[in-house]
């Protein structure tokens, strides 16, 4: 559900003609304070947050309850997440005291290389001066064992999710549109579509009724060309924009066939290609250079069995096949081969989705591109 706040910009208008023509000073200064807390009211219509980098990744910053978090800025996952085993300063310390409620729940998720044990609270929510007129559920990380991945706080950005998984932190803003400029290390956060109707946009795809869990920003893809080779896809394939990945990650079906016919480690670039309905071709390459530098992200391929097109998973591919669903799965199988391109792919891009509509752009920056 979104919540919107509408606002009488009148109201501030009139209240600051009267602090005009009022007069004394104080009558003045408390026209101007009333002006002030409508003006604070008014939401913003988009935010910009810096993106930091963090390892192999980048990091961003966000309050709850007036408490200041920071955390992997991660596509691939739904949830707000805040640290709560404080051992580690790093992705700041959650405070019980400061005015969330709990929600009397807990549960073990995974993602990121990580298990993580989670307690699920509600509390007040803000992006720099973006709020909302709502509490969020959150959740608070009490503890985490890795499985090869770093031990990290993420902040989740997939928004449409099935029934069976907890409210993401999107479904429960008005926001409608992520705009991420990698070089300049700027994320968007915007309450209108900034794809809109553009005729190069690129639909993706809703993989729930396949069995994800949420559904991932993925496109069909067009091309793969690995190593200056076009890949002879036994079936279709798609792949999901993962900003919580560094290299490339293969589902086993694709990774561990004769159409790839590579092990990870021989993968020295690799090229999707992905086409819009008009016909344009976005691309997005990655390639393993002899020494990286430290703005460098490493293309590093490794394989995943994913889970989600088990034929046990029938009964939630029906109940999530009556909720809405974006974008069309017909063409892809019962289980197409999947690509998460994590930030070796997506560092040098400038990548706008609208959630909503579930169309996206991307290309890749030069020093002449505007900023949006």
């Amino acid at each position: 559900m979104r919540l919107v706040v509408s606002v009488d910009r009148s109201a501030v208008l009139r209240a600051l003609a009267a602090a005009a023509a009022s007069g004394p000073w104080c009558v003045e200064r408390a026209a101007a304070s009333r002006a002030e807390r409508v003006l604070r009211q008014m939401r913003p219509s988009a935010v910009v947050l810096p993106l930091e980098r963090c390892g192999g990744a980048f990091c961003t910053q966000y309050a709850v309850d007036g408490q200041r978090f920071r955390a992997v800025v991660d596509t691939g996952s739904p949830f707000l997440l805040v640290n709560g085993d404080c051992v580690s300063s790093r992705w700041g310390c959650f405070d019980t005291g400061a005015g969330s409620l709990s929600l009397g729940d807990s549960s073990e998720e995974g993602y990121g290389g990580q298990d993580v044990g989670v307690e699920w609270r509600r509390g007040e929510v803000s992006f720099g001066a973006m709020s909302f007129s709502a509490p969020i559920n959150f959740g608070v990380v009490r503890s985490s064992v890795g499985k090869g991945g770093t031990q990290a706080i993420y902040l989740g950005l997939a928004k449409d999710r099935s029934p069976r998984v907890r409210p993401t932190l999107l479904e429960q803003t008005d926001i409608v549109s992520l705009y991420f400029d990698f070089p300049r290390q700027r994320l968007t956060l915007a309450r209108r579509p900034l794809v809109g109707n553009d005729a190069n946009a690129i639909p993706l795809i809703d993989l729930r009724p396949l069995g994800a869990p949420v559904a991932p920003y993925a496109f069909q893809v067009h091309r793969m060309i690995v190593n200056g080779r076009t890949v002879q896809l036994g079936r279709p394939a798609v792949a999901v924009l993962d900003t919580g990945t560094t290299g490339l990650v293969i589902s086993e079906s694709l990774y561990d066939s004769d159409e790839l016919a590579l092990p990870g480690a021989a993968v020295r670039e690799v090229t999707v290609e992905a086409i819009s309905p008009r016909g344009r071709l976005t691309s997005f390459r990655a390639e393993r250079s002899r020494g990286q530098s430290s703005n460098e992200f490493p293309l590093i391929v490794t394989p995943v069995s994913l889970p989600w097109f088990d034929t046990a998973r029938g009964s939630a591919r029906r109940a999530v096949a009556t909720a809405p669903t974006r974008g069309r799965v017909g063409a892809l199988g019962s289980a197409p081969h999947v690509l998460f391109l994590g930030l070796a792919f997506l560092s040098e891009m400038q990548l706008t989705i609208d959630t909503d509509t579930s169309r996206m752009l991307a290309v890749r920056a030069t020093p002449t591109a505007p900023v949006r």
